[in-house]
């Protein structure tokens, strides 16, 4: 595929080369500015087309100990390279058609359609190259291939620009007017030419500086270590990155001493497999590190577990909640707490709300308060639904695949599960606070099935709900012992 992408290079280079003496030719006699608009396009080209012709022959043949950051990042660089010669030309060209609009001049007739032919010719090469170009793209795709189908796909463009421009000029030119065709013309192709390399741009600097994934990729990776939580003992961290068209990630995990090494390697391949089938073009890297030391039996006694609030534990939690969310006049967590610990207490008052039986427990270790969740029912939906209500867990922890904010959610489910309704709803919002929390939602199951706009107007209200049923198997429930949870 490499030695095809640079046949297409080579190609396009010495085609270029070429041309680029009778376009010089024409464009001096007849005096057009979309004539000339085509030299720093030529010159475009070449230079970006030589370098990467280059750089694919120094790929093809391994040559490539003068690259420190691999061969994905010699594409990636010279696909950049390229693109940005090509933009600051087309910035070039964008004021010497601005200068033309106001200082317009009458074109040369005969050597004007000598340029009508001559960018006619140009149009068929172009739209020949960007068609084989594209094509060898979408089989293999790198930086430096997209470069040049993009490249040739705004040289077919400008010559359909230029080659307009032209037969209008020459058509309306008795047109006081039409002096001003040609430089409104390269004016357009400018504008079109440099947004259509822009995204080229920016891959090529977000390759260069090893920009880590977006959002929506680290959530797939967040979904399958979700999925294979139980085949590991600790999580250490994860590091992604693009390299060319490819996505390296490499995931630290500790495994049971007392595990089998066939039982381990079940769950590194199946890591391994779903990560790859949701990223195309991944390559998966698990590194073992050691687990951490056993605990001793004190610290048994300490070891972080999940307990049903108490009154000791309840400014704790009420604070965490409080630090966690915006809490408006019409929420009342202290009162579902409190009904939780005195059933009766504030009875009527939940009702009136929609709540009714809420249930808490926190997170605890060594103590300390590190997280709160809990359910409840809503008088109205009492046959169909539990629902989920206040849940937090220390921010010192955000941001982190934790253990620990893994159990909480599944505590959640376990609890709902029991209660033998067939869904489990929650209320969110769009808040940024609240975004993380709402993408994990939906990639274990849950949709939004309504929104409704806050009382100020300033946000919107999310109610979601996922089917209890679906949520146990996502979360594993038939292999849960109470105790575990």
């Amino acid at each position: 595929m490499l030695k095809a992408q640079e046949r297409a290079v080579r190609l396009g280079v010495l085609l270029d080369m070429g041309s680029l003496l009778p376009v010089l030719v024409i464009a001096v006699l007849s005096g057009s500015m979309l004539l000339y608009s085509d030299l720093l396009d030529y010159a475009r080209s070449i230079t970006a087309g030589i370098i990467a012709w280059g750089i694919l022959r120094r790929i093809r043949k391994g040559d490539v100990q003068e690259y420190d950051y691999g061969t994905g990042k010699m594409e990636s660089l010279g696909g950049l390279a390229g693109s940005l010669i090509f933009m600051v030309g087309l910035l070039i060209m964008a004021g010497f058609a601005l200068h033309r609009i106001f200082y317009p001049i009458e074109l040369n007739a005969g050597f004007t359609a000598l340029g009508v032919l001559s960018q006619f010719i140009g149009l068929l090469i172009c739209a020949w190259l960007w068609w084989r170009n594209l094509k060898l793209a979408r089989q293999a795709s790198t930086p430096l291939i997209e470069m040049e189908w993009r490249a040739k796909r705004a040289d077919t463009l400008n010559n359909l620009a230029v080659l307009v421009g032209l037969v209008l000029t020459l058509a309306l030119r008795s047109m006081p007017w039409s002096v001003y065709i040609d430089p409104v013309c390269a004016l357009i192709f400018t504008v079109y030419g440099i947004g259509s390399f822009i995204p080229t741009v920016r891959d090529g600097i977000l390759d260069l500086l090893d920009k880590t994934l977006v959002e929506e990729l680290q959530l797939k990776i967040n979904r399958n270590l979700a999925v294979n939580f139980d085949g590991y003992e600790g999580f250490h961290g994860v590091r992604s990155r693009r390299m060319g068209n490819r996505v390296l990630i490499d995931i630290a995990l500790s495994f049971d001493p007392k595990k089998r090494i066939s039982d381990m390697m079940k769950t590194v391949e199946s890591l391994k497999e779903g990560i790859r089938h949701d990223i195309p073009n991944s390559e998966v890297n698990i590194i073992i590190e050691a687990p951490e030391p056993s605990a001793s039996p004190d610290d048994e006694e300490k070891k972080t577990q999940i307990v049903p609030l108490s009154k000791e534990t309840l400014p704790s939690a009420l604070k965490l909640v409080r630090s966690t969310f915006r809490i408006e006049s019409d929420d009342k967590p202290e009162w579902e707490m409190e009904e939780c610990l005195e059933p009766g207490t504030h009875v009527e008052e939940l009702r009136a709300l929609g709540i009714s039986n809420p249930c808490y427990w926190v997170l605890c270790s060594d103590g300390r308060v590190l997280g709160v969740t809990g359910i409840y029912i809503n008088p109205k939906y009492e046959s169909e639904a539990v629902w989920g209500t206040w849940s937090a867990y220390d921010t010192t922890k955000k941001g982190k695949l934790s253990r620990n904010r893994y159990r909480l959610m599944r505590k959640v489910v376990y609890e709902a599960h029991a209660t033998g309704r067939k869904y489990l709803r929650l209320c969110t919002s769009d808040f940024p606070e609240e975004k993380e929390a709402n993408h994990l939602y939906d990639h274990v199951g849950f949709t939004t099935y309504m929104t409704k706009k806050s009382q100020d107007g300033k946000y919107s209200i999310l109610y979601k709900q996922a089917e209890l049923q679906h949520l146990a198997k996502v979360f594993k429930l038939d292999r849960i012992k109470p105790e575990e949870l």
